[in-house]
């Protein structure tokens, strides 16, 4: 069988081909017997270390509704059968993309504080790669939890608790592993390192340690206070959790509202190119006519169907508020649903720009950072204002840039993205329109072109800041306005196979899906794993933050500068694929003999 042509369908969300025979369906459900592509199942978060045996997806779009059976589906042999679980969105590309990420964010981290530094810190765009986390937490907790958390069971306290008994054991291990940096260098992080420089600043850092085990940090503006300082992504997302629950409810009852909005209140129009006899009456509503389908099947739910032809279908069991119309009208339902969904997702991709950067507006103020000032800060004889150096500068600068990008109510138009896109995919699988050939190699097409062109700009965008000391541009760039465009990347990824995309295989691959499920432990072990190199390559943890006055004109420029300080970072660049390959064998090893066994103790112990 020749592959089909990439073109794009007619409409993207619904089925792009209303007229595809039921035999081809057929041809692709059998590609996928009984859903067994990898979804996100009941304990998936946003770094995918999951357990596959897991119980499948809830079904249903709206809640207590009757699942829908696909017209070419055989018919259920009892009731049992009939309540099967159906087909499940594939998100094992997603575990891929963690790993890249991952990956990048480990290698920029590297460079930047153990590197040479000969030329300057290079940028990865380790940003972005946190952005798509956030991205990728949206879609994957709805596709797994939403229906949940629509459920009159549904407990709030115990999905929190399964949340924090999924990243607790591995955080709490890191800081412990850390404390003895904390400690050799608590005089220098207080007064040279921490952002806010007040005379509460050292309060305020004590007050994000005391936070930190509970991923809470960030919720008081001390998103980098330097104690694994990497968890405070993490601190950000727990703030999504918190608030996912409430957003699963709305977003379902809205979605289903609106659909059922869509379908009920227009005439049924026939549009059977044939020109069937059986076609109803205009004037008919959609919920009291029989359905003509586009390939001249009656469809009426609950009841056995026949085509034109007199040859048996399965029974079509359709929820009371999808009534599966066809032709012109279900064409024209698609865009009305389609063109909502794009313009909400337009929305918040503004935001998710505008907001950080109304943030950093903000503090960077002069009037803002003089008020947060250090009261001991050197100051004009004349004037009696501060004297901001070069240096002091570029801390407010990069302190403004961390609150920004690291507040939960600053992140949350990128989690919500997310939830938009995952939407958008779980009505796509119902409607079975990603089993249509066209509309699975139209994705494939799209998410293999751009991930090539997405890779191409992550090469010109390194070696421009290699080139370029000042890429700060590129940076923000990066993380705040690659996400919309990446975002169709993630979603086509979902919907493509692996037959038919590089992308989509080379992100499945055995290695790729590995380092996606043990992503966060080698995110969180960055830092304490490197830092016990350096110890047992120079016998101490001295030094690690070395003395870097903001007030000292002749002293360094800007914030990474003072890290190459200490007199022992004689790394060359090229270790970094040692250290980065280092970093995630050790979080194969904690994963496999520490994370795994103490989440199912615990879960075990807290009957989750």
């Amino acid at each position: 069988m020749t592959r089909p042509s990439p073109a794009r369908p007619a409409v993207l969300t619904p089925r792009a081909s209303p007229r595809a025979a039921p035999a081809a369906l057929a041809r692709a459900a059998a590609d996928d017997p009984g859903g067994s592509r990898r979804h996100p199942p009941d304990d998936a978060d946003d770094w995918g270390a999951v357990d596959d045996a897991s119980r499948a997806v809830t079904e249903s779009y709206h809640p207590g509704a009757t699942t829908t059976t696909p017209p070419d589906a055989p018919a259920p042999k009892s009731a049992k059968d009939s309540t099967a679980p159906a087909r499940r969105v594939d998100t094992s590309p997603l575990e891929g993309i963690r790993t890249c990420a991952c990956a990048v964010i480990a290698a920029n981290h590297w460079l930047s504080w153990y590197g040479e530094k000969r030329h300057g810190a290079i940028e990865l765009q380790g940003g972005f790669a946190v952005t798509v986390f956030f991205f990728i937490t949206g879609f994957v907790l709805y596709l797994a939890y939403a229906d949940k958390c629509c459920a009159k069971d549904f407990s709030f306290a115990a999905f929190i608790k399964r949340r924090y008994v999924r990243l607790v054991p591995v955080h709490w291990l890191c800081i412990a592993f850390y404390a003895p940096v904390i400690y050799f260098n608590y005089e220098t992080i207080a007064r040279d390192y921490y952002f806010w420089q007040n005379a509460s600043g050292e309060r305020h850092l004590w007050a994000g340690w005391i936070l930190n085990p509970f991923f809470l940090h960030a919720w008081i503006f001390a998103p980098l206070h330097y104690w694994n300082g990497v968890a405070w992504s993490v601190s950000t997302q727990v703030g999504f959790y918190f608030l996912f629950p409430t957003v699963a409810r709305r977003a379902k009852r809205l979605f289903a509202r609106e659909e059922e909005e869509l379908l009920t209140r227009e005439k049924f129009t026939p549009s059977d190119a044939r020109g069937s006899a059986d076609a109803t009456d205009a004037s008919e509503d959609v919920e009291a006519a029989d359905k003509t389908t586009a390939a001249g099947d009656t469809i009426t739910a609950g009841v056995k169907v026949k085509n034109t032809n007199g040859s048996d279908m399965a029974p079509a069991v359709a929820p009371a508020y999808y009534p599966a119309p066809s032709g012109a009208i279900r064409e024209l339902h698609a865009h009305a649903l389609e063109a909502r969904h794009v313009r909400r997702a337009r929305i918040l991709y503004v935001l998710s720009f505008a907001i950080p950067f109304a943030a950093m507006a903000f503090m960077n103020n002069p009037r803002f950072r003089a008020y947060w000032a250090d009261p001991d800060v050197a100051r004009d004889v004349d004037s009696g204002e501060e004297v901001v150096t070069e240096l002091g500068s570029d801390i407010d600068g990069i302190r403004a840039y961390f609150v920004a990008r690291s507040w939960t109510p600053f992140r949350l138009p990128v989690f919500l993205l997310g939830v938009l896109f995952a939407a958008r995919r779980e009505r796509l699988r119902r409607v079975g329109d990603d089993r249509d050939p066209d509309v699975r190699a139209y994705w494939a097409a799209l998410a293999d072109r751009y991930s090539a062109r997405f890779v191409a700009y992550w090469f010109l965008s390194s070696a421009f800041s290699l080139a370029y000391a000042e890429s700060k541009p590129v940076r923000l760039f990066s993380e705040f306005f690659l996400v919309y465009p990446f975002a169709f990347v993630l979603y086509g990824l979902t919907v493509a196979d692996a037959s038919e995309s590089r992308a989509v295989r080379f992100l499945t691959h055995p290695l790729m899906l590995a380092g996606g499920r043990i992503s966060y432990a080698a995110y969180l072990l960055q830092f304490p794993v490197w830092s016990y190199v350096d110890f047992f390559a120079y016998g101490t943890f001295e030094n690690r933050f070395p003395p870097c006055s903001r007030d000292d004109p002749e002293d360094v420029s800007s914030w990474h500068e003072c890290f190459a300080k200490s007199g022992y970072q004689e790394w060359p660049d090229v270790m970094v694929v040692w250290n980065v390959s280092l970093l995630f064998a050790v979080a194969y090893a904690v994963n496999r003999w520490f994370e795994r066994p103490v989440v199912k103790w615990l879960s075990a112990k807290m009957k989750l």
